[in-house]
């Protein structure tokens, strides 16, 4: 497993855990608040913090990726003085996805090459938009939607014509993150007023609730068998969980 670790007192890192439990220190970030962290094809990439040189309070958050497939492993700087945010690769390394706030606060969907960091595609919203995904034929970005007064939305977006469409209705339900597992999209919500994972129709109707943790998991992927990966709250912390979900043997 790849994981962020982050102790109480001790800087965050990211770590390999093999099928022991044994851990390896891959390489200690920048700060940041590792939103949608994601790996693809060996490649690591995440935001981080950087501040301007002179102006104290001028802050930019920047693409790093990190190729884990070297021996000497270190992290490449991928853009520059930008405010991108929830970075996530596709499916062969060669674009990430991320949201972007502009300092006048213009929201944007930002696709990017995974080499150089140059634009791609670049979709402006009106409102506040996060959690950016591929979907599995990466065709179509799926993220979460702020609406003033109205609450936050599952949407998606096609990437050549730029046709927009809701999945769920905006509402004032707790969803902090979305997934895939295989073709179904899973959400991260609070709708029984635990935070657990649920299997949504692309007409944005609730078919399954998928997990049924007391105390709330965090943090949903999959796994490259096909299984839901989650961190699950213990009084001893978060603990690493894969489960298999029935009904997603043809996924």
């Amino acid at each position: 497993y790849l994981c962020l670790r982050r102790p109480v007192g001790e800087l965050a890192r990211f770590i390999r855990i093999d099928s022991l439990g044994k851990e390896r220190i891959l390489h200690t970030p920048g700060y940041s608040e590792f939103y949608n962290l994601n790996s693809t094809q060996g490649k690591l990439v995440w935001s981080e913090r950087r501040y301007h040189p002179r102006w104290e309070h001028v802050k930019y958050n920047n693409i790093m990726v990190l190729d884990m497939s070297k021996k000497v492993m270190r992290a490449k700087q991928l853009t520059h003085r930008k405010r991108y945010y929830a970075p996530q690769l596709n499916y062969d390394a060669t674009k990430i996805v991320c949201s972007e706030v502009t300092e006048d606060n213009q929201y944007a969907l930002v696709i990017l090459d995974a080499k150089n960091g140059d634009i791609l595609h670049r979709f402006v919203f009106e409102t506040f938009v996060m959690m950016p995904i591929w979907s599995p034929q990466g065709d179509e970005i799926y993220f979460m939607e702020m609406e003033t007064n109205k609450g936050k939305k599952v949407s998606k977006i096609d990437i050549e014509s730029g046709q927009r469409q809701d999945i769920t209705e905006a509402s004032f339900e707790f969803i902090n993150r979305i997934s895939f597992l295989g073709t179904d999209l899973i959400v991260q919500a609070g709708y029984n007023g635990v935070m657990n994972a649920y299997r949504v129709s692309s007409d944005g109707k609730l078919v399954q609730q998928i997990t049924n943790l007391p105390f709330g998991i965090e943090d949903i992927n999959q796994t490259q068998d096909g299984k839901l990966l989650y961190c699950n709250y213990t009084a001893k912390g978060y603990r690493i969980v894969k489960q298999f979900i029935q009904g997603n043997e043809d996924n």
